[in-house]
């Protein structure tokens, strides 16, 4: 009987072809003959993450179990034609993204397809792979929602519960062998199968020649706890801050007492309205029993952490039925929660305490952890989202807290933070400040900051080498939002601006955390008063409200506060004595290559005290991600914007209703491009934009779909160079402090911004001339040279922007000016920028309203009126005439006078050399500064005349060596620097100059 049953199957399945006979035949002698005659069938239960056999199914009629092959040892399922369906029920312990693996064998080629259908969701046609080395390897794991064999990290969400596979026959003699369900993204079966255990489904480190090995700061300390408040850390100083109940003495005081009074409270919580409210409380409670071991504050923050872990994280919505999953931040912060009770708690009770409790959590982890960087963690490490918290802060706390039980875990973690994170910051903080710009400039500072105090604190008793990770210049990176800073509260727009999509007019731009972060790391005076100005602000504009009181509900920050904030470090003094600020221009040097003059600190003991302010941008490395294409970019702020960009970020649809931010089409095809900014645009028609949409051609800078470098090697290469060449100076008064430069001066070389096929060369220069004058307090020169392509014929334009109509006069019955002239006024009145094209003599400016590119509009509105937006919904052209025969170049000089009130601005002259052929400038007031007319620095003798008087003079692009100036007082030798390239003689009487080079480098 058994025999016929055997040839029946032979038979029934593969005809006469022998080839099949002759593989099929020992499997077909295994067959068991009860299995033939299985009666109705029943529905298997199994669990995730545990392996499940096949054969332990009872078979539906017509289902065969079989022997695989003479080299396995399992039986197999197999589907005969017209066989009925096969149903498994998975428990499902928790709501998350299973992933489901199947074992099977394919004897028909290569390919046998069979249906398969998951709970509710459609069925899907399943392809099942074999391989054509059957007598080593006849059956392949599969993960069904992928193409091939490879684990590519697609699954399904699966309520808590129970949900049924319904498995159906498509292609007869398919075998089924094994089925595993997981919520382990990294888990992949193979050989015979096996249980999804924690340490098969932590990944492999990524392999590096040389393996990789932690440098001393980057060695884990050998005792839980190490994250933020290691094993022996004094704790001291916490307690008797959380003990304070004294009257406060300021305002930093009452936020200290107010965070510990938040996190009491918190730590005593037993019911929570909401998820975020139940992880501030399970922090909390890990805080307390890390600070004085209660036992029921360590057991009520494991205790709810567990009930977090199940119902925090993927919720099936009651109303809609969906499963609704967190974002990045909020999977990130659950992460964080766990590693601290993980460590503060678990971990310090030695191995056999919460057994359970330990495996759910690194479980949790490891289901999670990819959350947008991945895991092993891929993302950019230099810009995106990738460079916050993800991995500076989250995967780094797990990977410490979980260190003594799963090691592999920090390894695969602090690999890619040494090997990656690390070089490329310590180069970027050589500008002291943000290429991501105002906004996310200082909110991925914060994640930094996170991870130096991860390490510093955990690197306590090493040798003080040892102790920081990142380069001291990291203390500098604040200094840039400084600088930023306006009277009015606001800063000084860069990149995509958030912040006064939130904040009123009037109010105070505040972003306390990673001022006080950096503050308390490095016992910096400068940065503590900013963010005590930023509390002290707060509280007279919103006495009511505390200033780390999200409205979504999360005071995570007060936890932050109290552990970072030391008050021992005090804020340096409100002064007016100019000695004891810093320089009042600062270059932030590569790889940003910009510049912020001003003329007076902004102080709130002197909030009448007004500041002109200068934004003067070169460009040098192209970082993508929130960072706009404006290398050239400049904006002038006094008692109110003149000149800036425009466009918002945060922003809404001309129905007032939609939000649109990062990749609408007002960011993608305005307010990220040149033509939004104080830059230079050429138009060429027909010129493609690669971007990841369809985008509008703007005529301005290159605007890449692959626009953020993935690697330090990559930021540092040509390919994301926006400018190079670049020279600055900030240079001094005769006998003046040099905390105020008479001029700050700044060039760069960014033709590599710009299609190649429109520009063969361009430079801008920026000369910042503080005029220390009530009615005129400042200038700024703006220089282009520019040659075009050879074969281009559109011309340049040099556009400003400005939130008020500007005054251009025009040509009756046209939009052309004839006066090389306009000017800007503040919306009230109180000063007026008055710019005047002394370069060349032939050229034109039109006024264009709106948000207006290549013929489209492309709007966007404030949510209200009283919002601190400045949509700068104006912009001039100026356009230079043809160029005259011979020449080759575009040579373009605009002065900027910044005037007080009514006043009237200040008279200017065109310069030029003697013979008009080598140089070029402007006179304002008693200053006389000269450019190249050449893009290559001057080398040869040249002859400047100046009309009776004393005068500053700053001559520019002059070549490295030692030059001779000759003028009416004698003759001396003047060192010009390669960083520079200038000469500045101050104090000077008019008369003819002659300069001679005598050694050039």
């Amino acid at each position: 009987m058994l025999f016929e049953l055997c040839w029946w199957f032979v038979r029934h399945h593969l005809g006469n072809d022998m080839s099949k006979k002759r593989l099929i035949i020992p499997i077909a002698l295994s067959v068991l003959a009860q299995s033939a005659l299985a009666q109705a069938p029943a529905v298997a239960t199994m669990q995730t993450e545990r392996l499940f056999d096949f054969d332990a199914v009872t078979a539906p009629s017509g289902w065969l179990i079989a022997k695989s092959a003479p080299s396995e040892p399992n039986t197999l399922l197999l589907t005969p034609a017209g066989s009925e369906s096969l149903y498994i029920d998975v428990t499902v312990d928790h709501t998350a993204k299973y992933y489901i693996w199947v074992r099977t064998y394919a004897p028909e080629g290569r390919y046998n397809d069979y249906y398969l259908k998951v709970g509710s969701e459609p069925e899907k046609q399943i392809t099942a792979f074999t391989t054509h080395k059957v007598a080593t390897e006849p059956l392949r794991w599969k993960n069904i929602y992928c193409e091939d064999t490879s684990n590519c990290s697609r699954g399904i969400y699966l309520a808590k519960g129970t949900t049924r596979l319904q498995f159906r026959m498509k292609e007869p003699n398919l075998g089924f062998d094994k089925i595993i369900v997981t919520a382990q993204p990294n888990f992949q079966p193979d050989g015979f199968g096996q249980d999804a255990s924690i340490q098969a489904s932590i990944p492999a480190r990524p392999a590096t020649t040389p393996a990789w090995v932690p440098p001393n700061s980057g060695v884990p300390t050998p005792d839980a706890p190490r994250l933020l408040l290691p094993k022996d850390y004094p704790l001291d100083a916490l307690k008797a801050a959380e003990q304070d109940r004294t009257t406060a003495v300021d305002e930093e005081h009452r936020q200290m007492q107010l965070a510990w009074t938040k996190l009491r409270a918190s730590a005593n919580r037993t019911t929570w309205d909401s998820c975020v409210q139940k992880r501030n409380s399970i922090m909390a409670k890990a805080l307390y029993y890390r600070l004085y071991g209660t036992a029921s504050m360590g057991s009520g923050a494991v205790s709810a952490l567990n009930e977090y872990l199940d119902d925090c994280h993927a919720v099936k919505n009651a109303q809609t039925g969906a499963i609704d999953i967190p974002g990045t931040r909020p999977t990130g912060e659950g992460i964080l929660t766990s590693a601290l009770v993980y460590d503060w708690v678990i971990a310090p009770q030695g191995p056999g305490a919460f057994v359970a409790e330990r495996e759910k959590i690194v479980r949790r982890f490891l289901e999670r952890a990819a959350m947008e960087v991945g895991f092993p963690p891929v993302q950019n490490s230099i810009a995106g989202h990738g460079a916050e918290a993800q991995l500076l802060r989250d995967q780094l706390s797990a990977a410490l807290a979980f260190y003594g039980d799963y090691p592999r875990i920090y390894e695969i973690v602090g690999q890619r933070f040494f090997s990656d994170y690390v070089p490329v910051r310590n180069y970027v903080y050589n500008a002291g400040g943000f290429a991501q710009g105002t906004s996310y400039g200082p909110y991925r500072y914060q994640w930094d900051m996170f991870a130096a105090w991860i390490f510093k604190r955990m690197n306590k008793d090493k040798a003080l080498a040892d102790q920081d990770v990142f380069s001291n210049t990291q203390e500098q990176q604040l200094y840039h939002s400084l600088y930023q800073r306006r009277p009015d509260g606001q800063l000084m727009r860069d990149g995509d601006v958030y912040h006064g999509s939130y904040t009123d007019v009037g109010r105070y731009w505040t972003e306390p955390t990673p001022f006080m972060l950096a503050a308390s790391y490095y016992q910096n005076s400068t940065l503590k008063r900013e963010f005590v100005r930023q509390l002290n602000a707060y509280k007279a504009q919103r006495p009511n409200e505390l200033i780390f009181n999200r409205t979504d509900g999360d005071e995570e920050a007060y936890l932050w506060l109290a552990l970072f904030n030391n008050r021992a470090v005090k804020s340096a003094p409100d002064v007016d004595t100019a000695s004891e600020w810093p320089s009042l221009t600062r270059y932030f040097d590569l790889p940003m290559a910009s510049m912020i003059a001003r003329t007076e600190w902004t102080k709130l003991t002197d909030p009448a005290k007004q500041p002109v302010i200068a934004y003067m941008k070169a460009g040098y490395a192209r970082f993508g991600g929130h960072q706009h294409r404006d290398a050239g970019h400049f904006a002038i702020y006094y008692k109110g914007i003149l000149a800036s960009s425009s466009g918002i970020y945060s922003g809404l649809q001309a129905d007032r209703e939609t939000l649109q931010e990062y990749n609408s089409k007002h960011d993608v095809n305005y307010q990220k491009r040149t033509v939004a900014h104080n830059a230079l645009t050429i138009y060429q028609a027909g010129e493609v934009f690669d971007h990841r949409s369809e985008v509008v051609n703007d005529g301005g800078q290159l605007f890449d779909r692959d626009d953020q470098p993935a690697s330090l090697a990559a930021l540092q290469s040509d390919a994301y160079a926006y400018g190079r060449a670049i020279k600055q100076r900030i240079g001094l008064n005769n006998n003046a402090s040099e905390m105020r430069p008479a001029f700050s001066y700044l060039k760069g070389d960014i033709g590599k911004a710009y299609s190649a096929a429109k520009i063969d060369n361009y430079q801008r220069a920026f000369v910042f001339l503080n005029l220390e004058k009530t009615t005129v307090p400042a200038a700024l020169l703006v220089f282009d040279r520019l040659t075009p392509a050879s074969n281009l014929t559109a011309r340049p334009k040099w556009l400003m922007h400005s939130v008020t109509k500007p005054a251009v006069p025009t040509v009756p019955g046209t939009e052309f000016s004839t006066t090389k002239e306009f000017t800007v006024t503040t919306a009230n009145a109180a000063s007026k920028l008055v710019n005047r094209t002394l370069f060349p003599a032939s050229a034109s400016a039109e006024t264009v309203e709106g948000f207006v590119v290549d013929g489209h509009d492309f709007p966007s509105y404030m949510d209200k009126e009283s919002r601190s937006e400045e949509l700068g919904a104006y912009r001039v052209e100026v356009t230079p005439g043809a160029l005259p025969s011979g020449e080759s170049h575009y040579a373009m000089l605009n002065l900027m006078q910044v005037v007080d009130g009514s006043n009237a601005a200040l008279p200017t002259t065109a310069l030029t050399d003697t013979t008009g052929n080598i140089m070029l400038g402007a006179l304002i007031d008693n200053r006389a500064v000269y450019f190249a007319k050449s893009a290559l620095p001057v080398t040869v003798q040249t002859t400047l005349k100046l009309d009776a008087g004393t005068y500053n003079l700053l001559v520019t692009d002059l070549a490295t060596g030692t030059w001779s100036v000759k003028g009416p007082s004698g003759t001396v030798e003047k060192v010009v620097e390669e960083s520079h390239g200038t000469i500045y003689l101050p104090a000077t009487a008019g008369g003819e100059y002659v300069l001679t080079p005598v050694t050039l480098q």
